[in-house]
């Protein structure tokens, strides 16, 4: 017997990636445990999309990653900023290995006469954790975790047209913190779907 179909707006999407470094083309190798271009890593990504009622959906995401050791920057799982921890500046931690958290109510305040949500308010709380593996040199800064509360919007003026801004306040004190926008926790993106 099949089970019930999921009714409309509960969805739920998941993403697993595998990342292998090797020696082919000159890679960067280097000496004992500094990481270089070969490496094996693991990436997991899961979201759930649940319907509330006919105005708030609730969206809960997670991230994993894993390495088999040390990575190069390019490689490594990063929190902080507006597509992670929102409180922190854009990849303010950054390890070989992390995990990410995320819930976001969104609230539709106001609809378009076709139904679709024109005005949304986007509570939200965010938190993650980066770690390197113990045999790589490069230290991680503190804290490694990282967590944030905040509040969004997101208005649709027009077909196409999206503009969001999220105000993000951090929960963990970092000694790295700075005095511009993204470091005060605000966020700002427009898009135009065509």
């Amino acid at each position: 017997m099949l089970p019930p179909p999921a009714r409309l707006g509960d969805n739920t999407a998941g993403r697993s990636q595998f990342s292998f470094g090797t020696g082919l083309f000159n890679a960067t190798a280097n000496p004992d445990t500094i990481p270089d271009g070969q490496f094996f890593s693991w990436l997991g990504q899961v979201q759930r999309v649940q319907l509330l009622g006919a105005n708030h959906l609730l969206v809960l995401s997670a991230d994993m990653q894993w390495a088999s050791g040390g990575l190069l920057s390019s490689q490594q799982f990063v929190i902080g900023g507006a597509q992670s921890v929102r409180g922190y500046r854009q990849n303010a931690r950054v390890g070989d290995n992390g995990a990410r958290l995320s819930l976001e109510h969104r609230w539709t305040l106001d609809r378009s006469e076709a139904g679709q949500p024109t005005l949304q308010l986007l509570p939200f709380a965010d938190v993650g954790w980066v770690w390197n593996d113990p045999e790589n040199p490069n230290l991680v800064a503190e804290p490694h975790l990282l967590a944030g509360l905040g509040l969004g919007l997101v208005w649709r003026p027009l077909d196409g047209w999206l503009l969001r801004l999220d105000y993000g306040i951090p929960l963990v004190a970092t000694d790295d913190r700075g005095t511009n926008a993204q470091d005060r926790g605000f966020y700002f993106d427009l898009e135009y779907e065509f």
